[in-house]
């Protein structure tokens, strides 16, 4: 084996007359470069798309909380209120939030005997997320004690 430079060698086979030039791979060649760099940018471009989706889902799920937490304790406060009228409100709620509360007396005909009257109350809660219209709604009763006229 003869070494023509210090990158490069040549040999002779004895059982043939071919002379074999080979590289001495001390090191990665630009392709090889290339291709890890390559395999590389598509690593951590899946992985900002990941970061960015779970933000997306964290701004979400912050919102929707948000929305539960101001719907949860506006039915609290009419049902913890002694009287309570039917009919259709509607506030706003820090700009943020749309409250559409809707108050209906139901069975009255059969509860006409009963010393209590039934509410259904619905509430629904309206926000913008992004440029969507995102709503939450929520139901319930309440029994209201009939004031004896005498």
């Amino acid at each position: 084996m003869y070494t023509l430079l210090p990158f490069i060698q040549l040999s002779i086979l004895r059982s043939s007359s071919l002379i074999r030039i080979a590289v001495n791979s001390k090191g990665f060649t630009l392709l090889e470069a290339l291709v890890a760099m390559a395999i590389l940018a598509i690593g951590i471009t899946a992985v900002i798309q990941l970061f960015s989706g779970a933000l997306k889902s964290v701004a979400f799920s912050e919102e929707y909380t948000k929305a539960l937490i101001t719907s949860d304790a506006s039915m609290k406060k009419l049902l913890l209120q002694d009287e309570i009228e039917p009919g259709e409100y509607i506030d706003d709620i820090n700009n943020i939030f749309s409250l559409h509360t809707e108050i209906i007396q139901i069975d009255e005909e059969r509860t006409e005997l009963l010393p209590y009257d039934i509410y259904l109350i619905n509430l629904t809660i309206i926000w913008m997320s992004g440029s969507k219209e995102k709503s939450y709604t929520i139901t319930s009763t309440k029994l209201i004690k009939k004031s004896l006229n005498i």
